[in-house]
């Protein structure tokens, strides 16, 4: 950078600390009226400072957040000012603030608050400091992270323990992981010496995000719950609030992606994050096989129940449908799609002897089938879309036919779900009648959907099993995130499903692994997103978004990346193929 660029920098930098300076005045010459007025203009606002008025701390913390707020940016703007120099800044901020009050009408001044202000300037330049200070442990944070990242796919089928709920929602044992992983790599970043690289996945994020906030607002206010009454079922009116921290929550799946595309440019980490991926399958296939045996040997033992799924739509019998560690069966089958995926990769890419291969493939398999879920159409699009990319150069006609043979018979388990197995000629199954409301939902609510965390459906159904259930969810990717979101939600996930696909076209191309990661990843893409988000809603999967990630950086591992620094470099072990 040259000397000219850097003085302009740093001049911006001095401008919005100027500016920040100036908030902090406006705010304490706020007349009484004019502070009452914005309190009930903003009533999250008001909420916010009553909550921490009536905190049991014998300091005024509305003073205290605000200077730690306003604190904590100014040094992260200003990382290499003397501390001295700053604190005095604060200081004097803070006194001159409360000087001004005794001409503002309404406002008395009081040297406590002064104190609160420092106080909070204190803080704030404790946090802001932070980052600079870790800079000087770029690496070990960027091999945390890594770490992390690996622990959180290991865990990614622990599914049916809950060990939190955040914003009301569970959160799944994978989550402290990969969001420790999301923090210490964004302390990395914000050190200045491990920067992450951006490419057009980043910016169909943010479109995305967009687009799932406008969705947002679409709970404001909430509707009259007497118009979400469909065949005597009330479906619960979620507060607000929650639309809100629903977005939060995407815009956390959103970073995991964005952790693991950074990461896995390396070529070396991306083996071993589908290693992690391969290992974390093979433990809840065997699982799986523990279970079918059990069924038939010790089927009302208590341990077995969590790994059983209920039959859904199925005719109950003597078989087992398995769920294993997983949620239910089908996001099991939707993980396996993707894992078997990579196991093909690993092996074509000598990662697993012959003989491994070949147990874990079986194991999968056989895990995978006792789902009896739609999404095994996938699973027969990867192994036979598979075969022709390996045999189309030697052996062209039994390739295609193959391909042919696989795309035939995933279309006709998609054209399964159409039927009612119970009574397949005279009515439509469940899913059809949940398409077709999602539909409806979508086309009355086009701009912006229903709004996030809200029932898209609403369809009673009484299962072959006798049992009653109340479906509120589209069963479909798009038509869920349609009817939530909108066709701008809709447009933003097509647009980097699109981006992603192509981003992986041009690394097929070329010969050898990268032309074999490339078309696995995309392959797992195609099976497990698009062809199983025609019968699943997996939009919110946490798995769902780290295959995203590895598909966004594939570009980067095949041709390297000339601005890796000598932090992320060390964090390669030896012998590694770091690009």
């Amino acid at each position: 950078m040259s000397a000219r660029a850097a003085n302009g920098r740093s001049q911006a930098r001095v401008a919005v600390v100027a500016l920040l300076a100036l908030c902090v005045v406006v705010a304490m010459m706020l007349t009484s009226g004019a502070m009452a007025n914005l309190r009930e203009s903003l009533p999250w606002l008001s909420n916010a400072m009553n909550w921490l008025e009536f905190l049991p701390i014998p300091f005024d913390m509305d003073h205290v957040v605000f200077f730690t707020g306003i604190a904590g940016a100014a040094r992260l703007l200003l990382p290499h000012a003397r501390w001295w120099w700053f604190m005095l800044a604060v200081a004097l901020l803070a006194a001159g603030t409360e000087m001004v009050q005794f001409w503002v009408p309404g406002r008395t001044p009081h040297l406590l608050d002064a104190r609160d202000d420092l106080i909070g300037g204190a803080i704030g330049f404790v946090l802001g400091s932070m980052p600079a200070w870790l800079a000087r442990f770029t690496s070990q944070q960027l091999a945390i992270s890594r770490a992390l990242v690996l622990g959180g796919v290991v865990l990614l089928p622990l599914q049916q323990w809950w060990p939190m709920r955040v914003f009301g929602f569970p959160g799944l044992v994978c989550d402290p992981l990969f969001a420790a992983a999301i923090g210490v790599r964004a302390f990395a970043w914000m050190g200045g010496r491990a920067p992450l690289r951006i490419n057009g996945s980043h910016g169909w994020l943010l479109v995305y995000l967009f687009a799932m906030g406008l969705a947002c607002f679409a709970a404001w206010p909430a509707p009259d719950s007497g118009a979400l009454m469909r065949n005597h079922y009330p479906i619960q009116q979620p507060d607000p609030w929650t639309s809100v921290g629903k977005w939060i929550g995407i815009a956390y799946l959103a970073a995991i992606a964005v952790v693991v595309a950074d990461f896995a440019r390396d070529a070396w980490y991306t083996r071993e994050l589908a290693l992690a991926w391969i290992v974390a399958a093979a433990v809840t296939s065997v699982m799986s096989v523990i279970a079918i045996s059990a069924f038939y040997t010790v089927p009302t033992d208590t341990w077995l129940q969590p790994l059983l799924s209920h039959y859904g739509s199925l005719p109950p019998g003597n078989y087992p449908r398995i769920k294993s560690l997983f949620a239910n069966a089908n996001m099991l089958c939707n993980f396996l799609v993707v894992a078997v995926a990579l196991l093909l990769v690993a092996r074509q890419s000598s990662w697993l002897s012959l003989g491994h291969f070949r147990a874990l493939l079986a194991l999968m398999l056989v895990s995978a089938i006792a789902t009896i879920s739609p999404g095994l159409g996938g699973l027969v699009l990867v192994l036979a879309t598979w075969r022709w990319f390996v045999m189309r150069a030697r052996a062209p006609r039994r390739a295609m036919a193959l391909l042919v043979a696989g795309c035939v018979i995933a279309l006709l388990i998609f054209a399964g779900m159409w039927l009612n197995l119970a009574d397949p000629f005279a009515s439509e199954s469940v899913r059809v009648q949940i398409w077709q409301q999602a539909i409806q939902t979508l086309l009355d609510h086009p701009l912006r959907g229903v709004g996030l965390a809200k029932p898209v459906v609403g369809v009673a159904f009484t299962d072959p099993s006798g049992g009653e259930q109340w479906l509120t969810d589209a069963h479909n990717v798009w038509l869920n995130v349609g009817g939530q979101a909108g066709l701008l939600g809709m447009a933003a996930l097509a647009g980097l499903s699109v981006w992603l696909l192509w981003n992986a076209r041009r690394e097929v191309a070329v010969t050898g692994g990268c032309a074999t990661s490339a078309f696995g990843l995309a392959l797992a893409f195609v099976a497990a997103f698009l062809y199983g988000g025609l019968t699943g809603s997996f939009e919110d999967a946490r798995h769902v978004w780290v295959l995203i990630g590895l598909l966004a950086a594939i570009g980067s591992t095949c041709h390297g990346n000339s601005r890796h620094t000598t932090a992320e470099n060390a964090n390669a072990p030896s012998g590694s193929a770091h690009d």
